[in-house]
């Protein structure tokens, strides 16, 4: 039996020895260990989810909440590529089997743990909203508005003032009056 992980990357699939280091959630610590000790510029997609990666150059003293060791995830859009084996666009990343994000909230990044989260407030889903200026959600009837792209949150905007009356416009249904 393998004693070492070997990893291929073959499109978006990830390809493992018989030992099973990996099922659909996440790599055996122990195996990945071992691996970045043998080669620390290692870098290897998470199978579960399209948005973290393996960086074996990546040595947390305190591990963050929601990470793993060597557990680093992109930014807020971006996804992870096994082809480029870097954060690029969603348009331009096949995640394969892996589980694609859309909410900025739902990065590990961004996860609260305790009462009293924000994410939502701050930045809200764009899932199932048509692409450009939405009504910001938890605020109607205000000057606040989200702009999405692909049921993404690309940007939050604020309506301003009249060039004529000088008062604050408010966005109502899809635009700013």
């Amino acid at each position: 039996m393998l004693t070492f992980l070997v990893f291929m990357i073959v499109g978006a699939i990830v390809l493992k020895a018989d030992d099973e280091p990996c099922d659909n959630k996440r790599c055996d610590p122990d195996i990945l260990l071992k691996e970045c000790r043998n080669d620390p510029t290692l870098l290897l997609p998470h199978p579960g989810e399209c948005q973290v990666y393996y960086d074996c150059s990546v040595l947390y003293e305190n591990v963050p909440r929601y990470f793993e060791q060597h557990l680093e995830e992109c930014r807020y859009p971006l996804l992870f590529s096994t082809k480029s084996l870097k954060c690029e666009q969603p348009e331009d990343v096949d995640c394969g089997e892996r589980r694609e994000y859309k909410d900025r909230c739902d990065y590990r990044r961004e996860q609260c743990g305790t009462s009293h989260c924000y994410c939502q407030l701050r930045y809200p889903s764009c899932i199932g909203k048509t692409d450009g200026l939405n009504s910001f959600p938890y605020r109607p009837n205000t000057p606040y508005y989200i702009i999405c792209e692909n049921q993404r949150l690309k940007s939050a905007g604020l309506c301003g003032k009249d060039s004529v009356t000088g008062k604050q416009m408010f966005f109502i249904k899809d635009g700013c009056f």
